[in-house]
């Protein structure tokens, strides 16, 4: 069978888009689009002048969407560019789930390349990358406890800016969760009552003020993912996701909260500082859902012990990462 697209003779399936034959090289072969002038994968015209998905059926009905970026394809999958932005998110991101300074660059310009799929495929080759330590994870920056405030009565009051990004972002301001710990919390993890709002973030959970108090709940009854849209009675998830059942991902999560100006590690890393001078280092473990050596750490840093602690730290032998127990205010104080 001859292909439609490159005109050579090789086994082919119908195309679903063109109703026309095209073979296996095709289906995979990325091109500069003479339509849109993207480089894409060719679903359709001729080796000389390929076509995109959207140009050659340009009716968006037709195509499937990627659930994370709505990039058009035949499949509901992620697509290979977002597939790509996790991979360098795990390989990059430091424990607070932030990209480095430092790796900001790399990041961008691997997964903004236009083969993703080359760049996936190098990746996976790869059995490991490694970068060197730079600095101990204890307060990297100057500890802005002015502009957490700021931001986080910003989220509080300002009602033009979408729930789910009010609350994940008041979480990681206020009581120092990551937005992948953001993105894992259910339905279950909210406890609402007359009288109040708990949430349960590690082992005991914590009494919600408000108006933080009334945005959880109003989430709660209006949540909605892409692909929750008339499922709201079966999704356990409170930051439902694009994919029938999964939460939303933590890098979408911390990407939402970007372009909101909020930066999840910088953040998370003044409410820990501020948080660890008010609170007992085994009361802000249970409450925060955080180890507690990670607790005691960063006592030992707020309380001025800087040179100890730093010294201390470049000096450990790094070890498996362990999971932080499960929900500031007590709930029953």
């Amino acid at each position: 069978m001859i292909c439609s697209i490159c005109g050579r003779t090789a086994p082919c399936e119908i195309s679903q888009a063109t109703s026309r034959p095209w073979c296996k090289a095709c289906q995979k072969r990325r091109a500069r689009c003479v339509g849109c002038s993207r480089v894409e994968l060719i679903r359709g015209g001729t080796i000389a002048k390929p076509l995109c998905a959207a140009c050659t059926r340009p009716d968006p009905a037709f195509w499937g969407c990627c659930p994370a970026c709505g990039h058009r394809q035949l499949s509901t999958r992620s697509c290979t560019r977002c597939n790509l932005r996790q991979r360098l998110q795990v390989l990059l991101a430091d424990h607070d789930g932030d990209v480095r300074a430092e790796l900001r660059g790399l990041h961008d310009n691997l997964g903004g390349s236009d083969r993703p799929n080359l760049v996936l495929a190098w990746l996976n080759k790869a059995c490991i990358l490694e970068f060197p330590a730079t600095r101990w994870h204890g307060p990297a920056r100057t500890i802005d406890t002015e502009a957490r405030w700021a931001q986080a009565r910003w989220l509080l009051h300002d009602h033009a800016v979408h729930p789910v990004d009010r609350v994940a972002g008041l979480l990681v301001l206020l009581y120092a969760q990551t937005p992948a710990a953001v993105s894992r919390l259910t339905l279950d993890h909210v406890q609402a009552t007359e009288r109040a709002v708990r949430l349960r973030l590690g082992r005991e959970p914590i009494a919600l003020p408000e108006p933080l108090a009334s945005l959880v709940t109003g989430l709660v009854a209006r949540r909605s993912g892409h692909a929750a849209l008339g499922d709201q009675a079966t999704s356990p998830w409170l930051f439902p996701g694009g994919r029938p059942g999964q939460p939303i991902s933590a890098y979408q999560l911390a990407e939402r909260m970007r372009r909101l100006g909020l930066r999840p590690a910088q953040s998370r890393t003044t409410a820990l500082f501020s948080l660890s001078t008010e609170l007992p280092a085994a009361v802000l473990a249970r409450l925060l859902g955080i180890h507690i050596k990670v607790a005691v750490a960063w006592q030992q840093a707020c309380a001025g012990d800087w040179t100890t602690y730093a010294a201390g730290y470049s000096r450990r032998t790094p070890a498996p990462a362990q999971d932080a127990e499960p929900a500031l205010q007590h709930a029953g104080g």
